[in-house]
């Protein structure tokens, strides 16, 4: 008898996202505040970092494993083939997301969340189901309306990049 993989998944990435929010939050603490009163720059990632920490946690908790007989070769071929799937969509999305970190400064905060928006949706997208001119209105109309809710609501300032 072996434990199912969809168990060990979940332990593993139950206790991945638990050490990476401890060591978020611990990190956290050294960004300077930079306010005297009210909530400083350091809230929001400690805030994120915690709530990172708990949804780990929980995963970790609730990762029953369920004890069942050796699988045939063609379902473990097929947990496999999904598997192989699921990680390489994991690494895209890693990427993506460094890359959009990386041009953040130097394109600006709506171009590069556009761009960022746009690719991650094309990624996740099921094949067949794209359409490139629904995702361009929906990524630029996002990008535009945080932008606009961060730098003119919240008064806080983002990188404008080259449209600066």
């Amino acid at each position: 008898m072996f434990l199912r993989n969809k168990s060990k998944k979940d332990i593993l990435f139950g206790g991945t996202l638990f050490l990476l929010g401890i060591v978020l939050f611990v990190s956290s603490f050294s960004i300077q505040a930079g306010s005297e009163m009210g909530m400083g720059a350091d809230f929001m990632p400690k805030l994120l970092s915690f709530i990172l920490a708990v949804c780990g946690f929980f995963i970790l908790v609730f990762a029953q494993p369920i004890l069942e007989q050796t699988m045939d070769a063609d379902e473990a071929s097929a947990q496999k083939r999904v598997f192989k799937k699921q990680a390489i969509g994991f690494v895209i999305a890693f990427v993506l997301l460094f890359a959009y970190i990386f041009f953040l400064d130097k394109a600006g905060f709506i171009i590069s969340s556009a761009c960022y928006i746009f690719l991650q949706s094309m990624a996740i997208t099921p094949p067949g189901k794209f359409r490139p001119v629904l995702l361009f209105i929906i990524s630029s109309t996002v990008s535009v309306f945080v932008y606009y809710i961060f730098v003119h609501v919240l008064r806080l300032m983002l990188p404008v990049g080259i449209l600066g």
